[in-house]
């Protein structure tokens, strides 16, 4: 089985446990358990650290202002998005450069990807837990135009991030 693959299924899994648990206990301690099997696994260059720190701080900045706006709310409810939510952030960030690596030279799939995958995860992740679309029609819609920006814009920043020292290779053709 090659990297890549191993990277989405751990990413696959992880992300099921998050939302069948939806613990704001359980999340920390899986984060933690997936970043560490990360590191023996996958991590090539000290640099993806960052990748994922900025990757995941965007992610909750993101996350509050989808909240804020009603796009997705918890028992519904205008508020902060769960912890367990934001804990997707950093282990989403570990298939970057591994299982979507490809995405970076490929754009225009990266936005596709990003508008039906992003959004298939948001309505599998609505439909097992207590969060909710704020309206069943525009919310989810909402969420496909995000992805479908925020896909592309996260291959570019992790290809301009790993790549090599003193080199002009970026995620933009």
């Amino acid at each position: 089985m090659g990297k890549g693959l191993l990277n989405g299924m751990i990413f696959n899994v992880s992300w099921l446990v998050l939302l069948l648990t939806h613990s704001n206990v359980v999340a920390p301690l899986l984060v933690i358990a997936h970043l560490a099997l990360h590191r023996v696994l996958f991590l090539q260059q000290q640099r993806e650290w960052l990748l994922i720190a900025l990757i995941t701080a965007g992610g909750l900045l993101l996350d509050q202002l989808i909240f804020a706006a009603s796009i997705l709310t918890v028992d519904d409810t205008r508020g902060w998005p769960p912890l367990w939510l934001g804990c997707l952030w950093p282990i989403f960030a570990t298939t970057l450069n591994h299982v979507f690596k490809a995405l970076q030279q490929h754009l225009l799939l990266a936005s596709l990807l990003g508008a039906v995958g992003g959004t298939g995860s948001y309505i599998a992740g609505v439909g097992m837990t207590s969060v909710s679309f704020g309206t069943p029609i525009w919310s989810p819609l909402a969420i496909a135009l995000i992805w479908a920006i925020l896909m592309p814009l996260m291959c570019i920043a992790a290809g301009r991030l790993m790549a090599p020292e003193g080199s002009n290779d970026t995620a933009i053709a």
